[in-house]
């Protein structure tokens, strides 16, 4: 608003592509996570963690960049929203001790990957197709019949998975009680400033800060990814 086209242009390239480097950063380390600590339940989901939050960035970073259309950018933000809040809450049911056996997590991934991301993909049942703007242009969402349904899974799993970790912190102690105080605080305040910048505002107005929840998202993630790899 205010700019001259080219001027504001190339402000969203430069947002994109500092996007995708971060998404990639993010990537290697949700990588690093899942092979180094292959035995290790906790660090392998908390990679597969990290690498929805890097899939949600570089569908952002692709809609600010324009390499691919926006309609696609915005499902790929959106499939890894699906695949980190599902991973998050499986991830909480494993540190700092495995509470669950893998047959038990399996239903917990597997329904919200069958329900959404084909739909997101390939229909417009949760989100519409009617976009037409880039990113840094403005963009407002275009719910579909499922939108709220995808909407209260986001809602339920992360609340689960916070009380889970809060449950978790009040009977550790000394690193895990330290990291788990960290991560809980990180991803509460992450959660509010994602939802109200990537989810909220585009329901009501054409928004262009969706670039802000990829940022909160990606500091808290590599810091708390650092210190599970230190440990």
């Amino acid at each position: 608003m205010g700019h001259y086209n080219g001027i504001y242009n190339a402000e969203e390239m430069i947002i994109g592509y500092i996007l995708l480097i971060i998404a990639a950063a993010q990537i290697l380390i949700g990588c690093t996570l899942i092979f180094r600590y292959q035995k290790k339940q906790a660090t392998v989901y908390y990679g597969l963690f990290a690498i929805g939050i890097a899939i949600y960035v570089t569908g952002n970073g692709f809609g600010f960049t324009r390499l691919i259309e926006t309609n696609l950018a915005e499902s790929i933000a959106w499939v890894g929203g699906v695949l980190a809040t599902t991973f998050f809450l499986v991830f909480s049911f494993t540190f700092p001790i495995s509470k669950k056996q893998i047959a038990d997590l399996l239903p917990l991934i597997l329904w919200p990957v069958i329900v959404f991301i084909p739909n997101l993909f390939f229909t417009e049942a949760i989100i519409g197709k009617s976009l037409t703007e880039p990113f840094g242009e403005g963009y407002q969402t275009d719910t579909g019949p499922l939108f709220w349904l995808l909407l209260s899974f986001i809602g339920i799993y992360w609340i689960w998975g916070i009380g889970n970790l809060i449950k978790a912190y009040r009977q550790s102690d000394g690193f895990y009680r330290r990291f788990l105080k960290i991560l809980s605080i990180g991803v509460t305040g992450t959660l509010i400033v994602t939802l109200a910048f990537d989810v909220v505002l585009p329901l009501f107005i054409k928004s262009q800060f969706g670039y802000v929840g990829s940022l909160f998202s990606s500091v808290w993630v590599i810091v708390t990814s650092y210190l599970m790899l230190k440990k």
